[in-house]
């Protein structure tokens, strides 16, 4: 039973560090291009990493101000999820300078915690300025995001014992791993639902792709660890 369960730890260990040096890994955001911004007046550089993020309240609003060497013919901000970029305000160029205000609770109505902040100025010297901020000021338990997070890790657990209950079954083997394979990418995704909200982590693409293996990975090799030692303890016994 024992050596057929041993050769599973280092793979375990390898997808647990794929997953923590994803989490650590995020890259830290900039100004890029001749011009200078400031998020409700901090320079965007000394908040461009998750763990120095900008911390606004649900409630309040973040100004962004760019100030660029020459005239602009465009400018727009917008928010960045898991890799994902929508513009969420633009506008025509006025001089080598702009500043817009955002209202956080229009962004934060179903949630708080990290985000990503990217405002952008087009023209001869076009230049993008990115930053994180943390929206605080309410429970992420009590916001849609954060009770979603919630209800789908409560039934990735339901998978997982379910994946462990067929899987000392060993007749059960191929529906244990089905079920952890789905108790897997369902506690992925709460577990990064609710890093966000609390403010752990920010999901950026690399993040979820590891996270995700990461479930998969786990949610098969346990039960099959599982199935295996079982059904080796029976054959023994015999």
């Amino acid at each position: 039973m024992r050596r057929k369960a041993y050769p599973l730890v280092p793979v375990l260990g390898l997808v647990v560090a794929g997953c923590l040096w994803a989490l650590a890994g995020s890259a830290a955001a900039q100004v890029s291009g001749p011009c200078t911004a400031a998020m409700n007046g901090v320079d965007v550089n000394r908040i461009s990493t998750p763990g120095t993020a900008l911390e606004v309240p649900y409630g309040g609003t973040i100004k962004v101000e760019v100030e660029s060497q020459e005239p602009v013919t465009g400018r727009s901000v917008a928010l960045e999820f898991a890799g994902i970029r929508w513009t969420v305000w633009s506008g025509a160029g006025v001089g080598s300078s702009w500043n817009h205000t955002m209202d956080v609770s229009k962004y934060s109505k179903y949630g708080v915690g990290l985000y990503k902040i990217v405002g952008e100025s087009t023209g001869g010297n076009a230049c993008t300025g990115t930053a994180y901020v943390r929206v605080t000021g309410k429970s992420p338990l009590t916001t849609v995001a954060g009770i979603a997070g919630s209800i789908v890790g409560l039934i990735g657990l339901g998978f997982l014992v379910g994946s462990v209950v067929s899987s000392v079954k060993r007749s059960s083997g191929a529906r244990g791993i089905g079920n952890g394979v789905i108790a897997g990418i369902l506690l992925a995704g709460s577990f990064l639902v609710l890093a966000q909200q609390f403010g752990v982590a920010y999901p950026t693409l690399t993040v979820v792709i590891v996270a995700g293996v990461a479930g998969i990975g786990l949610g098969a090799l346990i039960p099959a660890g599982l199935h295996a030692a079982t059904s080796g303890a029976g054959s023994a016994a015999r």
